[in-house]
């Protein structure tokens, strides 16, 4: 069975790929001269907070050593306190959309002309996570629920895979959005919806067709829109 330190390695392994191919995308885009991945600094977004975009991660997780146990034996008001130290408090999304079909368009151009900078504005920002995701989560109650941590982790992890092959299959091509289908009711916590499942039919610009799903949840907050993250099933 591969060792801890194997699995380290394969997901740093993973990461540095991703993040020259992003490189690649974004090469005339400048660097926030903050990164602390070199390989990914004249690729990565960051939001007006400083904070990267849950695509963009920098290490899997900023705040802590790469390959270090996740401490789940605090009670979860101090993982939460834990996970935003120096994160600012957020009321409301930066940026977003202002409907689901506006923010799906918008993404469908971005993946078009390949620009990494504008797929990662449309993303929640590790900043958003903390203050307006994860508190409306059954897990920010339950005692034993997932650590705030490990969900970001989970969400960039597939996020950065789910980009890789949508920008692989489909990016660089002229796409028409020529439908969007989000068949299930969004799930609704607090002030903040859930808009999961959604599928679309693309265009290509050679007249062949995509319907799938492309990307992650949609997250509503105060009438703005943006991804959860880029998990697809691509």
């Amino acid at each position: 069975m591969p060792t801890s330190a194997s699995r380290t390695r394969s997901a740093t392994g993973v990461h540095r790929l991703f993040a020259a191919a992003l490189a690649v995308l974004a090469a005339c885009a400048p660097s926030d001269g903050k990164s602390r991945d070199s390989a990914a600094s004249s690729a990565a977004a960051v939001t007006p907070d400083g904070s990267p975009y849950a695509y963009e991660r920098l290490p899997l997780d900023t705040t802590r050593i790469p390959g270090a146990t996740i401490d789940s034996v605090f009670p979860m008001p101090e993982m939460i306190r834990r996970f935003r130290v120096g994160l600012p408090e957020l009321s409301a999304l930066n940026g977003g959309e202002s409907s689901r079909q506006a923010l799906v368009t918008a993404f469908t151009a971005a993946l078009a002309a390949q620009d990494a900078r504008a797929l990662g504005t449309m993303a929640l920002s590790r900043a958003e996570f903390a203050s307006l995701y994860f508190p409306n989560t059954p897990d920010a109650t339950r005692a034993m629920g997932l650590p705030p941590q490990r969900k970001w982790d989970q969400i960039v992890l597939n996020s950065e895979k789910g980009i890789g092959r949508a920008l692989s299959r489909l990016g660089g091509t002229p796409l028409t959005l020529q439908s969007l289908d989000c068949p299930n009711p969004p799930i609704t916590s607090g002030p903040m919806k859930l808009h999961e499942g959604c599928l679309v039919h693309l265009r290509r610009g050679d007249g062949t067709a995509f319907d799938g799903r492309i990307f992650g949840s949609i997250i509503e907050y105060g009438g703005r829109f943006k991804f959860v993250g880029y998990s697809n099933d691509m």
